[in-house]
């Protein structure tokens, strides 16, 4: 079974594919972690796991649940910055970004307690093209950054990142399965299934 997978989802992933193989010995699973859009039918995939907005396609998507994104920092940044409640503070502190986005030159957030909105100007001062990249710098102190829950909770838990605006949201992702047939073969919906329950696991919305 070939899975081209979000970069970051790869300690969701990895339990995942260690499962199947004991309790399938005679099946191999090929796990490719990028960025890029793939041609499923062309390069043979059995289906794509991927983190925020998919492109119309012909595509079978199965949609697995919604987690949000938080903005983030180190503690020796929050010390620096001081305590940060809403997002138009942000404006002009530096940022990290994902360098195969488009360039914005703000983001929107929503108060999670009401209808409010509030932009934060964006300073890039640091691009990254994977997630965990951006994680790592974020880490090491680089700046602000907004990267999906579950990519950042156990550093939120461990001190080595704190929550910045705890109360705002800039958007939530979807995490989707990609197929390129609707009559998939047995090991990819068991491999969906197992996928489903791990996403819930880690806290993503299955509504």
């Amino acid at each position: 079974m070939t899975v081209p997978l979000d970069p970051s989802l790869s300690a969701m992933l990895a339990p995942i594919a260690a499962a199947l193989t004991r309790q399938h010995p005679a099946l191999r699973i090929d796990l490719s972690f990028d960025d890029r859009v793939h041609d499923l039918i062309k390069e043979r995939f059995d289906v794509a796991v991927r983190l925020g907005s998919v492109a119309p396609s012909s595509y079978v998507i199965r949609r697995l649940g919604t987690e949000p994104e938080v903005v983030v920092a180190s503690p020796t940044v929050v010390d620096q910055w001081g305590e940060v409640q809403t997002p138009d503070r942000l404006s002009g502190a530096p940022w990290v970004v994902h360098s195969g986005l488009p360039v914005r030159a703000a983001w929107t957030f929503r108060s999670t307690r009401s209808a409010k909105q509030m932009q934060a100007t964006l300073k890039v001062t640091v691009a990254a093209n994977t997630v965990l990249a951006l994680r790592d710098l974020l880490v090491a102190g680089a700046g602000f950054g907004l990267l999906p829950l579950h990519v950042v909770r156990d550093d939120i838990a461990a001190g080595r990142l704190q929550l910045v605006c705890p109360d705002w949201r800039s958007r939530k992702l979807t995490l989707h399965a990609l197929l390129p047939t609707r009559q998939s073969p047995p090991r990819v919906r068991v491999f969906l299934d197992r996928l489903s329950d791990a996403s819930k696991d880690l806290g993503f919305d299955p509504t």
